[in-house]
Parts: C-alpha cells; sequence; structure tokens
C-alpha cells in the first residue's frame, strides 16, 4: 500500500511538470513579421562585408580559422534570381537543378509560387567595389519571412565593365601556408545553386529596402587549400558565401 502511494505521488509530480513545461511554452513570446502593404516598393541591396580583412592596395587579405593567408585581388559573384518569400510558404528548393553545371535550370528553381518581389536580374557584382541595388519591385500585400537568391552562371558585364562569360563566381588571388610560399589560387566557376535565408521581421514604413549581406572572410574558412584544387577549395567557398549570407529590411540611403 505505502509503495503504492509513493507511485501516485511520483505521477501527480510528472504530471505536473509536464503541465508546467506545456504552460511555459504557451507563454513564450511569438514574434511575427509585419504585413508590408501592397504596392509597397522594396529595393534590394547587394553588400559584401570583409570583417577582419586587410587591404593591401587594391587586395584583400584574408587569415583563415586553419591558418591560410589568402589573397583577393578579383571576386566576381554574378546573381541569378532574388525574390522574398511569403510567410507560411512552404519553401523547398528544387533538387532536380542542383547542379555545378546546370544554366537552363537557373530560372525554375524551387518549389513554391513566385511572389511579385521576384527578379531575374543577371547581376555581375564586383566584391571589391561598391554595393549593387536592384529593383524596385512591389510587395504583394504579405508578411515575408524568408528571401530566395542564386549564383548563376551568366554571360553579363558588371557595372566597371568586366564581363563573365558563362561564370557565376570568379576569383583570382593566392594562398600562403604556415612556410609562407604563396600558391596562386584562381578559378572561373560554373556553380548553380540557390539558399533560402531567413528575414527578420523588422520591416517598417522607414525600413523599406532588403539588404543582403555576404562575408567573404568567414566563407574561406574551414577550406584546407593546400590538400583540395584551387576548383574544389573555391567552389566550397561560393557555396559557404551563398549559404552564409543574410537579409535584413534596411532603411533606403
Amino acid at each position: 500500500m505505502q509503495l503504492s502511494r509513493k507511485m501516485k505521488v511520483k505521477e501527480r509530480v510528472l504530471a505536473a511538470l509536464v503541465g508546467l513545461v506545456v504552460w511555459l511554452g504557451a507563454c513564450e513570446p511569438t514574434i511575427s513579421s509585419p504585413v508590408v502593404p501592397s504596392g509597397t516598393l522594396i529595393e534590394y541591396r547587394f553588400a559584401f562585408d570583409w570583417e577582419g580583412a586587410e587591404v593591401e592596395r587594391d587586395t584583400r587579405i584574408v587569415e583563415t580559422n586553419l591558418g591560410y593567408r589568402i589573397g583577393i585581388d578579383r571576386l566576381y559573384v554574378a546573381v541569378g534570381a532574388v525574390e522574398l518569400v511569403p510567410c507560411g510558404q512552404d519553401a523547398a528548393l528544387e533538387a532536380s537543378w542542383m547542379s555545378a553545371f546546370a544554366p537552363a535550370r537557373a530560372l525554375a528553381d524551387h518549389g513554391w509560387v513566385s511572389d511579385a518581389t521576384r527578379l531575374e536580374p543577371r547581376l555581375v557584382e564586383n566584391a571589391l567595389g561598391d554595393d549593387s541595388w536592384l529593383g524596385p519591385v512591389e510587395a504583394s500585400g504579405t508578411a515575408y519571412c524568408e528571401l530566395f537568391w542564386t549564383l548563376t552562371p551568366v554571360e553579363a558585364s558588371a557595372a566597371d565593365g568586366f564581363e563573365l562569360v558563362r561564370t557565376s563566381v570568379l576569383f583570382e588571388g593566392w594562398w600562403e601556408g604556415p612556410d609562407g610560399e604563396r600558391t596562386t589560387l584562381t578559378a572561373d566557376l560554373r556553380v548553380g545553386r540557390g539558399a533560402i535565408i531567413p528575414v527578420s521581421p523588422s520591416w517598417s514604413p522607414e525600413r523599406s529596402d532588403v539588404q543582403v549581406t555576404r562575408y567573404p572572410a568567414r566563407a574561406l574558412d574551414d577550406i584546407s587549400f593546400s590538400e583540395e584544387t584551387a576548383e574544389d577549395a573555391l567552389t566550397a567557398f561560393a557555396l559557404r558565401l551563398l549559404e552564409q549570407s543574410d537579409a535584413a529590411f534596411v532603411l533606403p540611403p
């Protein structure tokens, strides 16, 4: 009888704890994204944040977490498409086009209905130059929780006149290991890939533009340049540049 009472007490305590956990979960504040009124003009700003990089003449120099020194003399990145994804969309990338050599599929790159904010600019960015602007586009009268953008091989020119030919990322530079020996690091990549990244719920009538930021120095971490070919190492860099980007509503200039 005494054992049975102890078991009942334990059951009651366990039930109370479960109830407390459920109650605490219900009390957690939910963050909802504000609805952007239909017709609101939105511009995209594509930027590069060279956090931690040294500047030596026209070269950015980065020291990675594996001890490599990387010099970036030239870096161009091609954006094939960009759009905001409404909250509640079942946003999923289609695997069928996720190939390093799939420019023909670059515009059919996801499994949801595109929003009015979609652009297909074939933009070529100079990552060592000024920020790039796209738009404006009109909001469709919904809340936005994510942003989708692609690296796509293009034949187009940057604002400075430099032309990419069936290329999504062009990298020219060098790397040094602990011994200080310098090795050329160059590749023209035909990476065709998209990424879905979250957008912080910070829209307001004042913060009506969207900034997409990439972090080249961070994207060079964790890559063993002495053990990989230049193409493999820089493909990994390009994918990290894409997938580690972030997006936020910002004040117009």
